[in-house]
């Protein structure tokens, strides 16, 4: 902080957000082409035409990576469900799932899924980040059904005594 209360502006050049996608898209690419195995921070830097520096200013870790691709092909596939019903918008769901895991993106995914279970920083991440987008999905499914009174209010579940 300044003396006058203000913060500081920060320090370094800001990011890129064509750089974000750049290094996103080519992380996919990696991950379709050749999976967990050869997936380097520097062939997804060299693939989209920047430094690891860039890369690693962005995510911590080649896992932290995963988990950011994860996220966006999860967050890309499944937003902006609203087809009128509950019924119809969990069918969209389950649909719009399956579509991810069919179309370009799918062996990106699978592959980051398949390797989760080895490594556990990854599990941790794809845990906290793809899995709360779905979760947070449904949550907004609920919401919309309430809204349109198709369900009550959720009550909160007593407390455990336990």
């Amino acid at each position: 902080m300044t003396a006058q209360g203000d913060t500081e502006p920060p320090k370094g050049r800001p990011k890129d957000p064509r750089v974000d996608a750049a290094l996103l898209d080519a992380a996919i690419e990696v991950l379709n082409e050749s999976g967990w195995a050869a997936f380097t921070t520097t062939a997804v830097a060299r693939r989209a035409g920047a430094s690891t520096a860039s890369l690693y200013r962005r995510w911590p870790s080649k896992q932290a990576l995963a988990g950011a691709v994860a996220r966006h092909i999860a967050l890309d596939g499944l937003g902006g469900i609203d087809t009128g019903s509950l019924e119809g918008d969990v069918r969209e769901l389950l649909s719009a799932k399956r579509r991810i895991l069919e179309n370009a993106t799918g062996p990106a995914l699978l592959s980051l899924m398949g390797q989760a279970p080895h490594d556990e920083e990854l599990r941790r991440i794809l845990h906290d980040d793809v899995y709360a987008v779905v979760r947070g999905q449904l949550e907004t499914l609920i919401a919309q059904a309430v809204t349109r009174g198709e369900l009550e209010t959720p009550s909160t579940p007593p407390a455990s005594t336990s």
